[in-house]
């Protein structure tokens, strides 16, 4: 008994070797040259946080107060991180001449928002916290509307007084 030992030969096998396949001759040997290191860096990205412009926003007692459009962007392209982030707000107490009302007395609160690009989780955020961002946000836009309250004041003086809301993304 004759055993036969069968070996598949690829298209690109027999050329590297040399042999004819449908009559064309590859090359008896190829030419490579020596490895050569490469060296390539991935931006980081960023991510950021805007509002869209303007004018004084006037508060009133009790009632809920729609502010600026809010605009997070998360650039970061880092694969290896969950995504994430949060957006506080810091409120300065209320100023005219020497009368004070205390930045305790402002609710900041987000009322609506969502994903203009990309996606994302968004968790239910703890009272200090306008929106909280849990995981998948990579490259991607999220805008939200907040708002302020100003609570019921026991002695009010009229005028007009100034302050600052901070928003931070982390």
């Amino acid at each position: 008994m004759k055993l036969r030992k069968i070996v598949p030969l690829t298209a690109a096998a027999s050329l590297a070797a040399g042999l004819s396949l449908f009559g064309v001759a590859g090359p008896a040997s190829a030419d490579v040259g020596p490895a050569q290191p490469v060296t390539f860096s991935v931006a980081s990205g960023a991510l950021s946080l805007s509002q869209t412009a303007a004018p004084a926003i006037t508060l009133v007692e009790g009632t809920a107060v729609a502010l600026p459009v809010t605009s997070v962007v998360d650039g970061r392209n880092d694969t290896a991180r969950s995504g994430a982030w949060t957006v506080t707000a810091d409120v300065t107490d209320l100023v005219a001449g020497a009368a004070t009302i205390p930045a305790d007395d402002i609710a900041i609160a987000a009322s609506s928002g969502g994903f203009d690009s990309g996606t994302g989780t968004v968790g239910t955020p703890p009272a200090d916290v306008l929106v909280s961002v849990t995981a998948d946000s990579i490259d991607s836009a999220y805008s939200f509307t907040p708002t302020a309250t100003l609570a019921t004041q026991s002695h009010p003086f009229s005028g007009t007084y100034e302050g600052t809301i901070t928003q931070t993304v982390v």
